[in-house]
């Protein structure tokens, strides 16, 4: 027969302990809120742990649709169509260099022309 401290079930967030799953399971709702079961993530609202579950540990297609690059989340394949695909060009007015990022034509200016 096994002893109660091998039943006991702990909470991975504090030091809370009970021989009762169902009481487990009421403690962290109630204390801690949702608690993601992959990772310490924890919210007080059951939508932000969905989101955070489906944007961080599921197994997703996010695939570009104009050159085949998989991202490993939404927002990562945002970004990627933003760097790559994106047709706004910011032109160096002192040479040919060009870039869709009008931060990296600054810097580009102040480190290549400098005395423009």
């Amino acid at each position: 027969m096994a002893s109660t401290t091998e039943l006991q079930k702990c909470c991975r967030i504090c030091n809370y302990k009970t021989n009762q799953p169902n009481n487990l399971y009421r403690h962290i709702r109630s204390v801690h809120g949702y608690v993601c079961n992959k990772c310490d993530f924890t919210s007080i609202f059951k939508r932000d742990l969905q989101r955070h579950i489906i944007l961080n540990h599921q197994q997703k297609s996010c695939i570009c649709s104009l050159c085949n690059y998989t991202a490993s989340t939404y927002e990562k394949l945002f970004l990627h169509i933003k760097e790559q695909h994106n047709s706004i060009k910011y032109q160096c007015p002192y040479c040919s260099y060009n870039t869709k990022w009008r931060t990296n034509l600054h810097k580009h200016v102040r480190k290549i022309h400098k005395n423009f």
